[in-house]
């Protein structure tokens, strides 16, 4: 059998030699090893048991979504079977940005601060009053859906809520902190007992957009338009 030759960046500790006889490093690939006889069809089998039970407690709407939804899918796929990432988010104030207190009333459809609104969802209800409410700034460091952004903070969703009165409180005092040029601003809300987010842009003109969607949207939002969300200073 001929010599193969290592590159010199290699030792031959740290090289794995695979069956067509390409020279990989372990460090970056790891130990690999091929399936076993049956493993992959227990695994598929599996598998494909386990997504029947689910589908059977999502109910239709929830099947309807995931089925059309192949990355998003995947992606959850992964978080549960691969190694847990480092993390959706990455706070980015060092000190907590104070809210001023409101009586609540306010809501974002008859916010004045908006251009545009495209959101048609029903989250037209006042919030609670509120006393002044310290808040931080994350950026977002690994695609992530919504659930797993706002999560990722708590697993009480309801704890990192804004009213829509303190959304708009928070553009008006904190402007500068609203992420640009068409990237997105991310805000949790609750209206008729139901979880929502706001989407808050600002386009290249200084114009402001709203959009809503529901918590359980599963689009993956992509962690390299750096994203932000506000939330809730939790103790």
């Amino acid at each position: 059998m001929p010599k193969l030759a290592y590159p010199r960046r290699f030792s031959r500790k740290n090289v794995l030699i695979t069956k067509g006889g390409t020279a990989m490093s372990k460090e970056k690939h790891g130990t690999a090893s091929s399936l076993k006889e049956g493993q992959l069809a227990e695994f598929v089998g599996a598998g494909t048991k386990a997504l029947i039970l689910i589908s059977a407690k999502l109910g239709p709407r929830l099947t309807h979504i995931w089925a059309n939804n192949g990355k998003a899918m995947e992606h959850a796929f992964l978080s549960v079977f691969a190694s847990p990432p480092p993390g959706f988010l990455k706070r980015i104030t060092d000190k907590p940005l104070i809210l001023d207190s409101t009586d609540g009333s306010e809501i974002l459809p008859d916010a004045d601060v908006f251009a545009r609104i495209l959101c048609d969802l029903d989250i037209g209800e006042a919030g609670a009053a509120t006393e002044a409410t310290p808040v931080h700034v994350y950026e977002i460091v690994n695609d992530a859906t919504f659930k797993q952004m706002f999560g990722s903070l708590n697993a009480d969703v309801e704890k990192v809520c804004l009213t829509q009165a303190q959304i708009k409180g928070f553009i008006k005092k904190h402007h500068q902190w609203l992420r640009r040029y068409d990237c997105s601003t991310l805000f949790l809300f609750k209206s008729h007992g139901k979880f929502f987010v706001a989407q808050v842009c600002i386009s290249s003109s200084g114009k402001l957009a709203l959009d809503a969607y529901w918590l359980e949207n599963l689009h993956l939002w992509d962690a390299e338009c750096c994203h932000r969300l506000v939330a809730p200073q939790l103790n």
